[in-house]
Formats: C-alpha cells, structure tokens, sequence
C-alpha cells in the first residue's frame, strides 16, 4: 500500500473516530512531564482533514479521554473523559 500522508500532532492518542471526511484524535498532549503523563494536563482534540492530513482545528478537554472512547453519530463527536465526562463537538 502507499501511504497518502503522515502528519505529526502534539497529542498521546488514545481515541480516533474517521467521520465527515475528518479524522479525529484526541489525547493527553504529547510532552514530557508528570502532569500531562498522569493525565493532569487536560487532554486534547485534534481534527485533521482525512485527505490531506493537514489540521484544521485543535479543541482542549478538561480531562484526556478513556481509551477508545470516542464515537461520531448524526453530526456530532463524542468524546468520553477519564473523569467521568463526556464532552460533545458539533
């Protein structure tokens, strides 16, 4: 296969939803202190266009999301936090 692009973002992955021709990944942000490991630091919500790979928006949360806790439907994201938030996008 050929890779189409690679992008590098600020953001420890841990949620990703393809949806709208976007690809949404969301995270702890991706630096080295004790604060964004033991996800102190907030989290971060990152939309890339799916074609090009290019950001077009970055969103914080107030708290990183649970693994794979991330779901698209009827024109919305859904972001599930590990404080017990769920935080929606439109």
């Amino acid at each position: 296969k050929t890779r189409l692009w690679s992008e590098r973002i600020p953001v420890r992955v841990c949620a990703m939803v393809l949806a709208a021709g976007r690809v949404f990944a969301a995270g702890p942000p991706d630096r080295m202190d004790l604060d964004a490991f033991e996800g102190k630091a907030g989290g971060v919500l990152q939309v890339l266009d799916a074609a090009t790979g290019k950001k077009l928006s970055a969103h914080t949360l107030q708290s990183p999301p649970v693994f794979n806790g991330a779901a698209a439907a009827r024109g919305r994201l859904y972001v599930s936090c590990e404080d017990g938030s769920v935080a929606c996008f439109k």
